[in-house]
């Protein structure tokens, strides 16, 4: 029964993010007037029998991320707003966690040190998009005794106004050796 629940919810994260992925791919739209909604995030990750998909509305502050040392896992990360989508960024650490995609403009890959890389995208206001995607790889190298965060962040034009309107959140992630992937809420 057990696993029958799991495989129905891996299903529906599965068909989630792809319904998310298929209506977030870069379409064109407007800037509205007014716009006070969030925008949306996902960030998929896949691997040695995980799969699990973390978004705006997950609570970062009550669960860990686990994975095994030296083990890869495929991710995907989008972001979407009806109203234009303006910046998506992904911050990690390299020496812990190293991402491996194909980066082209808009995308940029921006090292800041040994401990600190940003992974962005940035919406041009003068052909707005509603959403982008990028998928690639990284493999768990290992980590301090705090853990190597994921840091993801998301924007808006936030209509005519001045006032952007972001989501983000940060996933608490532990590399062991021989552990099992999985997410331990705490």
């Amino acid at each position: 029964m057990k696993t029958l629940k799991i495989n129905y919810k891996n299903l529906l994260n599965y068909i989630t993010v792809t319904l998310f992925a298929i209506t977030a791919i870069s379409c064109e739209t407007e800037i509205p007037q007014t716009d006070t909604d969030p925008p949306n995030f996902s960030i998929r990750i896949i691997g040695n029998n995980f799969d699990h998909t973390f978004d705006q509305n997950d609570d970062f502050d009550n669960f860990q991320l686990l994975l095994r040392k030296d083990d890869k896992y495929e991710f995907q990360l989008t972001g979407a707003d009806s109203g234009g989508l303006q910046k998506l960024e992904m911050l990690f650490q390299p020496l812990f966690l190293e991402f491996n995609a194909t980066i082209t403009s808009p995308w940029q890959r921006t090292q800041f040190s040994t401990l600190s890389d940003l992974i962005s995208w940035t919406g041009d206001q003068s052909v707005p998009l509603t959403g982008t995607i990028l998928h690639g790889d990284f493999i768990a190298k290992g980590n301090p005794i705090g853990g190597t965060p994921i840091t993801i962040s998301v924007r808006d034009y936030g209509g005519s106004s001045i006032f952007q309107n972001i989501s983000g959140g940060t996933i608490n992630t532990f590399v062991r050796e021989g552990a099992q992937a999985e997410v331990i809420s705490h």
